[in-house]
């Protein structure tokens, strides 16, 4: 039963991290909304906001063991690169990294997880 696996610290610490910083971000995009919107077109703050509320979801999700959590995260991983890129961070190709981590870090317990999606019948 997904319920009653064990999480390595490794992975509760990724989640831990990775939820903060999106709790973290949404609050930032929040505060700093009309600021942000000055420095960058509107489109790029409500992508931002957007990815980081999917994201702390996408991580709550990981935490209970289901995959669409796990696809959810490198999916907006790999949306939000070009729109960071354009808004002028360069480094951001970086975040690749965090999908290669979190794949690495579920390796054993990803035919544990369920689809949540997936209909039971």
């Amino acid at each position: 039963m997904p319920d009653q696996l064990d999480r390595s610290w490794p992975l509760t610490v990724f989640l831990v991290v990775v939820g903060g910083l999106a709790a973290f971000s949404i609050g930032t995009y929040t505060l700093m909304w009309n600021t942000m919107l000055r420095q960058f077109p509107a489109w790029v703050v409500v992508v931002l906001l957007a990815a980081s509320c999917l994201r702390l979801v996408a991580v709550i999700a990981i935490w209970n063991w289901i995959r669409e959590g796990v696809v959810g995260y490198a999916l907006l991983t790999v949306v939000v690169i070009p729109v960071t890129y354009t808004a002028g961070y360069r480094s951001t190709i970086v975040s690749l990294l965090g999908i290669a981590l979190l794949a690495y870090l579920i390796r054993n317990r990803w035919a544990d997880m369920r689809w949540a999606l997936r209909s039971s019948n």
